[in-house]
């Protein structure tokens, strides 16, 4: 459904600098405790994101209950300030890591693509321009088409490549220099049409690790690019494939 995120400059004015610090050097438990005293909105959607990525980072898999935590952080954010951006896109954010990790079928059963879509929307609404909700939402489109196949994801969700590739490529020309939103683009490139779209793939994962950063979390994300990059030039594609599925956070048997 959705898998990019990074809370707006302004938010960070309302999150503890300590809380800040202890996300970037990838202490993400440590940061969402450290946010959630301070209570306000933006802090709380700042724990879910630390939340967030502790979840997509354990060794063992995504940590389905970190995930249905943040997304009640985030939802306790949009209960708080109903205008906030970030509480809208960290809900959508949790809510499809947590549907990758359960799997397709339970997912659907939740109604998971539509709880992402209507956050994404409200995101779009209270901000046209903010490059991480027309990301995610160009993720949500291009992964519903992805597993629903283009008919059926414009007939019952309202879903296209077209839009999705829009919306993203859009995103990701006004961000050449964050690496994550390079690599998950690729990652949704790769999913769904390795063939037609390894060459955009590939550009997109050498964009990713020429970002120069001390942040954990893209580094974490860099060393996945590279081993993304290096099965596709090594010609092992099934190996690629492999990865893919791992990286985005489905269970390494495919999900019906």
């Amino acid at each position: 459904m959705c898998i990019v995120w990074l809370l707006a400059a302004t938010a960070y004015a309302a999150t503890p600098a300590a809380a800040i610090t202890a996300y970037h050097a990838g202490n993400y438990l440590q940061s969402a405790v450290q946010s959630e005293s301070e209570g306000s909105a933006a802090a709380l959607a700042f724990a879910a994101q630390a939340l967030i990525a502790d979840a997509i980072t354990r060794k063992e898999g995504f940590c389905v209950a970190c995930l249905e935590r943040a997304q009640a952080k985030a939802e306790q954010a949009i209960e708080l300030d109903p205008q906030l951006i970030d509480g809208y896109i960290q809900r959508a954010v949790a809510i499809g890591f947590r549907g990758r990790a359960i799997g397709i079928s339970e997912a659907r059963s939740e109604g998971l693509a539509e709880k992402a879509r209507e956050s994404l929307d409200k995101a779009i609404v209270l901000d046209r321009a903010n490059i991480w909700a027309r990301a995610s939402l160009g993720a949500w489109h291009l992964e519903i088409v992805h597993h629903a196949g283009p008919i059926l994801a414009e007939f019952s969700y309202g879903a296209s490549r077209s839009q999705g590739l829009k919306l993203y490529r859009e995103a990701l020309a006004e961000a050449p220099n964050i690496a994550i939103l390079h690599f998950h683009y690729a990652l949704s490139l790769l999913a769904l049409d390795q063939a037609e779209y390894q060459a955009e793939a590939q550009r997109a994962l050498t964009q990713a690790l020429s970002v120069r950063t001390n942040d954990a979390l893209t580094l974490y994300c860099q060393a996945q690019a590279k081993l993304v990059l290096e099965a596709a030039l090594s010609g092992s594609l099934a190996e690629q494939t492999l990865l893919v599925q791992r990286f985005q956070g489905y269970p390494d048997q495919p999900q019906n």
